[in-house]
């Protein structure tokens, strides 16, 4: 912080204090602890167990990172359709970063049927709040894609998120 000496190995202690007490900011904090390996030993197992509850707890940032631990080396289905559903959750909640990684995953079909008319939805929204990898992504799914079926796209865009009376998403 400014005129203040960051102590990391502190840090950690106080996430760990909050987890305990089931906070959802020191719990993701704690995550990415684990994860970066600053302030303590990097675990990568202990970080996705901790996104996992993080994310059972509300926090759409810790969905996304879940999603993305599971999506890491994983080829099983039921691991991939859960990564899915973890990514939608956050994409609906408003995360830019996890609309951009639906997008993806309704291109490819990972974890869900592919969907180009989807696809195009949550990568536009991405695209459109700046994301420069989506507007490549973009550009290359109207090329493959029918009218009709582009006009569908333009208009499931426009759904808002996070959607009304969805959870807000909880800075992590």
């Amino acid at each position: 912080g400014i005129a203040v000496r960051k102590d990391t190995e502190l840090a950690v202690k106080l996430y760990q204090a909050a987890a305990l007490q089931e906070n959802e900011t020191g719990i993701m904090r704690l995550a990415n602890a684990y994860r970066t390996g600053v302030g303590i030993a990097k675990d990568e197992l202990e970080a996705k167990r901790l996104f996992a509850k993080a994310a059972d707890l509300g926090s759409i940032e810790a969905a996304y990172n879940y999603a993305v631990f599971k999506l890491q080396g994983s080829e099983e289905p039921e691991e991939q359709k859960e990564a899915f559903d973890l990514a939608l959750s956050a994409a609906e909640g408003g995360l830019l970063r996890a609309q951009h990684m639906v997008g993806v995953l309704y291109a490819e079909g990972v974890g869900t049927e592919s969907n180009a008319v989807q696809a195009y939805r949550w990568l536009s929204k991405s695209a459109e709040a700046g994301n420069t990898d989506a507007v490549g992504l973009v550009s290359r799914l109207k090329g493959y894609m029918s009218p009709d079926d582009l006009q569908l796209g333009e208009l499931l865009k426009r759904i808002p998120t996070p959607l009304p009376g969805s959870p807000k998403p909880k800075p992590s």
